[in-house]
């Protein structure tokens, strides 16, 4: 075993002879006062190697289930339950992992939203769509910072039953009876396809002439046909067929048309075209070329919508300019083929659009955050068609934007000491032009909680007036707040100031009187504490010249103590600087009245209190203190 003797002024081992009971021998280390500052920090890295080390955790990522939606629907995706185990701020990043792409408003903060796709119809039913998102949280840790979930979304198709058109009620002749007419299905829509086609007819036999005939030809097919024959052609018959549709998502629908077989001529089958979408300002056609059979006279009229003036409404194309609008508008418009039979009828839709013009750039309020916060610009109040997001900084410490080209841009607010404006620009575009908006983001420091100092610990004499200093306490400081935790009660001045005071009270021997200075601001508060040693009045009738002078740091300490007298020889010398370190005892040799120190260094500046305490052969003491100033070390030119 080794232990250090400081009792001389050297570091050199003693060996300790070995007892019976102890088999090994025991080396000793004189004390040095030179060494004082390797021995401390030996003990101070031995202290740092034994402290326990704080395990990191991941982020904890928690996401709300999502019940099935139905395709175009809007669908949030919530984490916001998300936290950091050691409370730090995260960083979030949504992705798609599965199924048909969609666009994800604002991936990077912990609640996004995107819209439920579109399934595709096909010729077979139409199934639900899995898609899965995956969210990324990091605590910017560096060995554990990341942690993700992953969550499903089921897409429930909606359906749209389909339409059935048989095409319109007509007149035919006898002869074109008996040759075959056709039953045109091709008018029939629907949001999928349309798998099964079934005409019949539906007129009664007994309301047929005697001996009268109707065949069906290709019943089960989009385009059908009938004969129809009849010994009596005295007077028309009307025929009722039933058209039945059903699509690949099992939708069906039913529809009727009448076809009338008469004598002679019959009246014409009106077409008035396919229905369109034009821009306000555009030229229309409406187009009734496709209209069938014997047509005398043509007949264009408006029925619906914002009044419009025809160009050749009495043609099989009429035409118009459309009108300026202001939301998605429909005109209707009629038209009737005639003959000498009788006429027909036919509309069409023609949907009017607002003609395009420069969006509206919006880019959201100003907003005041923190260090090392997630920030999200928001564009999404901007109006109009928008074909194109363009974000870009225009103004303080740089960025990195996520997403600068989306309606949603997102960075993380840098490190500032005192608040910093950052300014951004959000231009629209789209064909008609654009518009541009800016936003301010004022980025405060991180408020932390100041750290307590109470100062160094000291070593007075009864009656001496002592300042406790915590002016070394750190960071942004609302208030100080002293109070005395051990030792014989003593009234504080100032205990609310960085800096407080109190006489030392009498004792009869050395005593340690405790402190505790807290310091608090809004991010919270921290203590510390300093003792104060007070030694009694000198006693019996030692007396002796102490002389020290205030030093510059890194200059040696000069300590002269002389002509002690007084009491019996040999004199015992105990020094205390005033910053935990101790010179002694050492005894002197009889005779000897004088005791100097030459190298003893302060670490730190400040002031000290020192205190030699003088104790005689029959143990009599007297104790002197001096306060001395150690100053920074002047710099060479």
């Amino acid at each position: 075993m080794t232990i250090l003797d400081v009792s001389s002024c050297s570091l050199e081992p003693v060996i300790n002879k070995p007892h019976s009971e102890n088999r090994g021998g025991a080396s000793f280390f004189k004390y040095n006062p030179k060494s004082q500052l390797l021995i401390g920090l030996m003990i101070a890295l031995s202290s740092l190697s034994l402290s326990p080390v704080a395990e990191a955790a991941r982020p904890r990522v928690i996401i709300d289930k999502i019940a099935p939606v139905e395709e175009g629907n809007l669908v949030t995706l919530n984490a916001s339950n998300t936290f950091d185990v050691d409370g730090k701020a995260l960083t979030y990043t949504w992705r798609q992992v599965q199924g048909p792409d969609v666009v994800i408003n604002n991936p990077n903060a912990p609640i996004a939203t995107f819209t439920a796709p579109t399934i595709e119809k096909t010729n077979s039913r139409t199934r639900p769509v899995r898609l899965r998102f995956e969210l990324e949280a990091d605590n910017g840790d560096d060995r554990l910072a990341t942690a993700s979930r992953r969550v499903p979304v089921r897409v429930l198709p909606v359906n749209n039953p389909p339409v059935a058109n048989a095409g319109p009620n007509r007149t035919v002749s006898w002869e074109a009876a008996s040759s075959g007419i056709d039953l045109d299905a091709s008018g029939s829509t629907d949001d999928g396809q349309i798998i099964q086609y079934r005409w019949r007819s539906l007129t009664p036999r007994n309301q047929l002439p005697r001996g009268a005939r109707v065949r069906l030809t290709n019943p089960r097919a989009e385009r059908a046909s009938f004969e129809f024959t009849s010994p009596d052609r005295a007077s028309p018959v009307t025929l009722d067929f039933e058209l039945f549709v059903r699509d690949n998502d099992r939708a069906i629908d039913r529809t009727t048309v009448s076809i009338t077989v008469a004598e002679g001529l019959a009246p014409p089958v009106a077409n008035a075209g396919s229905a369109q979408t034009v821009t306000s300002g555009a030229s229309v056609t409406l187009n009734g070329a496709g209209s069938t059979g014997t047509i005398d006279s043509y007949a264009w009229e408006q029925t619906a919508g914002p009044s419009v003036t025809l160009s050749n409404p009495n043609s099989a194309s009429a035409g118009f300019t459309a009108p300026t609008v202001a939301t998605q508008t429909v005109l209707t418009f009629r038209l009737t083929a005639a003959n000498s039979a009788g006429p027909s009828q036919a509309t069409v839709n023609v949907t009017i659009t607002p003609a395009a013009t420069a969006p509206v750039a919006n880019a959201g309020s100003a907003q005041t955050v923190t260090s090392g916060a997630s920030v999200t610009l928001n564009g999404t109040g901007s109006t109009g068609t928008i074909d194109s997001y363009a974000w870009e900084q225009t103004a303080g410490p740089s960025v990195t934007l996520s997403n600068p080209n989306s309606a949603s841009a997102g960075f993380t607010a840098p490190s500032v000491i005192e608040p910093t404006l950052l300014t951004f620009t959000l231009t629209t575009t789209n064909s008609a032009g654009s518009s541009q908006s800016t936003v301010n983001v004022t980025v405060n420091p991180i408020l932390v909680a100041p750290v307590a100092n109470a100062g160094s610990a000291q070593t007075v004499t009864s009656g001496a007036s002592v300042t406790l200093n915590g002016a070394g306490s750190t960071g942004t400081i609302d208030s100080y707040a002293w109070e005395q935790t051990t030792g014989p009660s003593v009234t504080l001045s100032n205990p609310s100031s960085a800096s407080a005071g109190f006489t030392a009270p009498t004792v009869a021997t050395p005593t340690v009187l405790t402190f505790r200075l807290t310091t608090t601001n809004s991010a919270g508060s921290s203590s510390a504490t300093v003792n104060v040693t007070v030694n009694p009045q000198a006693s019996g009738n030692i007396s002796a010249t102490l002389e020290i002078d205030d030093v510059a740091l890194n200059d040696p300490t000069v300590l002269l103590l002389s002509n002690i007298q007084g009491g019996s020889q040999p004199y015992t010398i105990t020094v205390d600087w005033g910053d935990g370190e101790i010179t002694g005892p050492v005894t002197l040799n009889s005779g000897v009245t004088n005791y100097n120190v030459e190298d003893f260094y302060y670490e730190e500046v400040g002031s000290y209190n020192i205190t030699v305490t003088i104790r005689d052969a029959s143990n009599q003491t007297t104790i002197l203190t001096e306060n001395i100033t150690v100053a920074e070390s002047a710099e060479c030119n």
